[in-house]
């Protein structure tokens, strides 16, 4: 149950939970990737740690098995993209929103991201 709420703290961007939430999961399931993925947004929305964060998720990419209760393969892109972004690497932001949005075409967040990256 600790992970719901980390999912609940991704989508606004609490990096303060998020924190609390990768803690926690780590002393409970030791070996479950949701931790770094929750420690890699928590990083990317505190704007610091970013090649460790993009690093923490492609890691996640690689390992977590797609199945409900476990973030997307999308919101991993799209975290990418925000880390790109955070970089001002717009070109590499582009290719993982692009990608959140191939894998998942009603994915809000990406949409949105692409759409701003598009504009500026």
């Amino acid at each position: 149950r600790v992970f719901d709420i980390g999912d609940y703290a991704a989508r606004r961007g609490e990096a303060a939970m998020l924190l609390a939430v990768a803690e926690a999961g780590e002393k409970i399931a030791k070996d479950d990737p949701r931790d770094a993925f929750y420690r890699a947004v928590a990083g990317i929305s505190l704007k610091r740690d970013t090649v460790e964060a993009q690093r923490l998720l492609r890691d996640y990419l690689k390992k977590a098995p797609a199945r409900n209760g476990y973030p997307r393969p999308a919101m991993a892109h799209y975290w990418l993209g925000q880390s790109f972004e955070n970089q001002g690497d717009a070109n590499a932001a582009r290719g993982e929103y692009e990608t959140a949005v191939k894998l998942e075409p009603k994915n809000k967040m990406a949409q949105e991201a692409l759409k701003k990256l598009k504009k500026s």
